[in-house]
């Protein structure tokens, strides 16, 4: 093993109906989510696991195909596996802001505005906002970023009296909630959210450095305020390798 990681632990269990490759898919991503291995640290080669766990070559390299297609793992040629950076999680259970949330996780929030302006509401925005199509909402389109790196593409559309006054906002460096509190006493208060898993489209790949084809998360949520008055709605696309989207459920 070319790292000076914890050793890997656990045995396969030859009278498990469960095929030897999960079941060492399994205690490998146990091995790195539980002893925290650092991205890019080198994990043993298809030969070493091999001998470790003693199964087959052809097994070994299914886990590790599977560890790779759930983006747990990347291989370079020649080189061997290694342990990508792990992807950010955000909890669904609360009402939070991207800032919010990257700051939580101790990570440096960022967004480069590319759209923000008033425009007319279409048939979709206008259902969500619970106002008249063509109305004139203010559009807020931006690229989140993490320590740098784009994550998401944000689409938000907003109404409410004097919603105008955005306008001269810098949301670069800025919480739209934030901004929504102290500026205009506006407080989101609940939302409803749906996800849907799609692939990659070409503007939304460019913008993300994605390859086309690539697994994204799209997400869609309208914010209402403590009056359930809705307003924003607002439209995000996710990149499906670098975040994991958590939530608790409990038996009622």
């Amino acid at each position: 093993m070319h790292t000076d990681a914890p050793e890997i632990t656990g045995e396969i269990n030859r009278s498990s109906p469960m095929p030897y490759y999960y079941q060492l898919q399994e205690l490998l991503q146990t091995w790195m989510e539980e002893n925290q291995i650092p991205p890019h640290t080198q994990i043993p080669s298809e030969l070493e696991l091999g001998e470790r766990f003693e199964v087959s070559r052809t097994v070994v390299r299914q886990a590790l195909l599977e560890l790779e297609r759930g983006g747990l793992i990347y291989r370079l040629k020649g080189r061997g596996s290694f342990v990508t950076q792990p992807k950010l999680r955000q909890q669904i259970t609360e009402l939070t802001s991207f800032t919010q949330d990257a700051r939580e996780r101790n990570t440096r929030p960022g967004a480069k505005v590319l759209w923000q302006e008033m425009q007319p509401a279409g048939e979709t925005v206008a259902q969500h906002l619970q106002i008249a199509p063509q109305t004139p909402v203010f559009c807020l389109e931006r690229i989140r970023t993490i320590n740098g790196e784009p994550v998401a593409l944000e689409t938000a559309y907003l109404n409410f009296e004097g919603v105008e006054n955005l306008l001269t906002e810098h949301f670069e460096d800025q919480s739209l909630y934030e901004i929504l509190a102290v500026r205009q006493g506006i407080i989101p208060f609940q939302a409803k959210q749906e996800h849907e898993a799609a692939i990659v489209r070409s503007r939304e790949a460019e913008v993300l450095q994605l390859q086309t084809g690539a697994p994204v998360m799209l997400i869609a949520r309208t914010t209402y305020t403590a009056d359930a008055r809705p307003v924003e709605f607002v439209k995000s696309v996710y990149r499906g390798d670098k975040y994991r989207f958590v939530t608790r459920l409990k038996q009622t």
